[in-house]
């Protein structure tokens, strides 16, 4: 059963190009990791699969009955609300239940010897099967849990949201999400502002969830970990491989280099016509120089491999001082120093040169 299937996405802002031709499908229970450079549009294929951004053109169909949730990666939210009281905002419907029940409890005990009791006991036992149904008895422990998971202490219970960090109020949204159990977890990289125990809590919560993840993360490990099938965003376009992060890097420099075998062998013939051409047209003679314009055709119509990316050459950067320094830049005999009866050194020698 497939989840979610995407043909040939485009996204432009402007003029600019971002993502264009994606194609995918996740199926039922794969895990997908979201990899690529930053700025090759790991995000904007997030808001558009979520319904967050207009797409240019093509296709985005949601299977049959998947819902699903999504965490960004900066979160601002300005509330008095407690830490604790927005994460037990996700179970208003069953906290609104609990008080029926505690009302029903107290019209019991009011009216026990009315004609009434039946309706409200009926009432009451009707509720109380489907607040069981519902876990209603264990959405507290449950909330504690994965705010403790997360990396929240007791104490940050009753702190105010608009008093926590960014990075804070991240971990909240994400505690509110996975509470709310989406069959379907859209991670924009969740780990940033998580700690090494919050990260492998993180770790276990996703290889039991019964459902799909989809992770954009730069964390190779715990990409490793948690996904069985890699999607790469580069150059505008999306390519799949089967597998986690360490299969993928496998997988993609095997690639690169075969496409840098086919690249270097097809310049190595365009130069070696080339030649041949400049051979020809030496000699100056009719016939050498008609097979000289012949051979240019063909040169033009030849297939052109484009140069792969791994060997477009790195950047080079160097800085150069506007002023440059004596040759000694810094002598020191005999140095010494303390704070009142402690001292830091003492008789100390340094020289810096240049």
């Amino acid at each position: 059963m497939i989840t979610l299937s995407v043909n040939n996405l485009k996204k432009s802002y402007g003029v600019d190009t971002i993502i264009e031709n994606i194609t995918f499908a996740i199926n039922e229970n794969e895990n997908v990791g979201i990899v690529g450079p930053n700025g090759a549009g790991k995000t904007t294929l997030f808001k558009l699969i979520s319904g967050e951004l207009e797409k240019d053109e093509g296709q985005i169909f949601w299977g049959k009955g998947v819902d699903f949730g999504y965490l960004e990666q900066n979160v601002n939210i300005q509330s008095e609300t407690t830490l604790l009281d927005e994460v037990l905002s996700t179970f208003a419907d069953v906290i609104a239940i609990e008080k029926d029940l505690r009302r029903l409890e107290k019209e019991i005990a009011l009216f026990h010897d009315s004609d009434r009791i039946d309706q409200i006991m009926d009432e009451y036992a009707k509720k109380s099967e489907y607040f069981t149904q519902i876990n209603g008895y264990a959405y507290l422990s449950e909330a504690r849990g994965i705010l403790l998971g997360l990396g929240f202490t007791e104490e940050d219970f009753d702190k105010k949201i608009n008093l926590l960090s960014g990075g804070e109020q991240t971990r909240l949204m994400l505690s509110k999400l996975l509470l709310k159990k989406p069959s379907v977890l859209l991670l924009d990289e969740p780990t940033n502002h998580l700690d090494t125990g919050a990260v492998e809590w993180l770790e276990n919560y996703i290889n039991l969830h019964k459902g799909n993840v989809i992770i954009i993360s730069h964390d190779r490990y715990f990409l490793d970990k948690t996904t069985d099938t890699i999607m790469e965003i580069k150059d505008k376009g999306l390519t799949v491989f089967k597998g986690n992060y360490t299969d993928y890097t496998i997988k993609r420099d095997q690639i690169l280099a075969q496409k840098e075998k086919q690249y270097k062998e097809n310049q190595e013939e365009i130069q070696r016509q080339k030649d041949i051409i400049t051979q020809l047209k030496a000699f100056g003679r009719e016939k050498q120089v008609k097979r000289a314009r012949s051979r240019e055709k063909l040169l033009g119509k030849m297939d052109i491999v484009d140069k792969p990316t791994s060997i477009q050459g790195k950047p080079s950067i160097r800085f150069v001082p506007k002023i440059v320094s004596g040759y000694e830049v810094l002598k020191a005999n005999d140095l010494s120093k303390s704070f009142d009866d402690k001292l830091l050194f003492k008789d100390m020698d340094l020289e810096i040169f240049r």
